[in-house]
């Protein structure tokens, strides 16, 4: 038989397809980016209800859906509807700036209003466009987010110290792979321990192995990107920067 024989469903979701369910907030501001600037719905029926499935989208001005007083009716439709947009612009003629409100999209046969189901989403529309925090320079791997995993990928290019220049091994006034690949030889050439024991036990094992990786310094190739202050130098400066930076997130926008 046909799945969809009796069914209707609902649905809002972003474009990036994840549901805004409140608590939840979607967040819309007047610069982004064409294609996320709206909520999308989507309204499914069956073939037993074809063309009489009615579905209404309602407004609330509140932070959640147990605070809500009353529901204000907007757009109403008949039939399936797929990916329809509610664009910012219909969003911030319709509700307050800057206050958190309630979506409800409810469907339901026309003769049997009271088997309605729904769906629903948090939203807030600026009329100010979104300025990304000033340390989302830093975030290297462009996951929204300034954490360790971007600094991870910065102390390579770090200056040396004294210490790991312990696992230069190459002389080149660097550590990185190739000291790596050094170590490594030695390791499974049974090489004796001297200038290879970075941990100081008093033998060659992978425990030294890894800890070269954990050395890499003074990488001479750094990507301009990682010149946060522009001064044509990876250094300690920018450094700080990225320290700083430490726990910014919303860099991918405010969602």
């Amino acid at each position: 038989g046909d799945p969809l024989y009796r069914g209707y469903a609902a649905r809002l979701y972003t474009a990036n397809r994840e549901a805004v369910v409140p608590p939840a907030v979607l967040q819309l501001y007047a610069n982004n980016e064409a294609g996320s600037d709206a909520v999308l719905l989507d309204v499914l029926q069956g073939t037993a209800n074809l063309d009489t499935v009615r579905w209404e989208l309602d407004t609330c001005l509140a932070q959640d859906i147990p605070s809500c007083a009353g529901w204000e009716p907007w757009l109403v439709g008949v039939g399936a509807a797929r990916a329809h947009p509610v664009t910012y612009e219909a969003l911030l003629d319709r509700l307050p700036e800057g206050e958190g409100a309630l979506l409800r999209l409810r469907v339901y046969p026309v003769d049997r209003p009271e088997d309605h189901l729904s769906a629903y989403a948090g939203v807030m529309v600026h009329v100010e466009p979104y300025v990304t925090a000033a340390g989302c320079v830093a975030d290297l791997n462009l996951d929204g987010a300034v954490n360790a995993l971007d600094m991870a990928l910065m102390t390579p290019f770090m200056p040396c110290s004294g210490a790991a220049l312990a696992a230069d091994f190459d002389g080149d006034g660097w550590v990185g792979e190739p000291d790596l690949w050094v170590i490594f030889d030695a390791w499974e050439a049974g090489a004796a321990p001297e200038g290879f024991d970075l941990d100081g036990d008093g033998d060659l094992d992978l425990d030294d192995v890894a800890l070269v990786a954990d050395l890499y310094c003074g990488d001479p190739s750094p990507d301009e990107a990682l010149d946060f202050n522009g001064d044509g130098a990876v250094d300690e400066a920018d450094l700080a920067v990225m320290e700083d930076a430490q726990g910014v997130t919303g860099c991918k926008g405010p969602n």
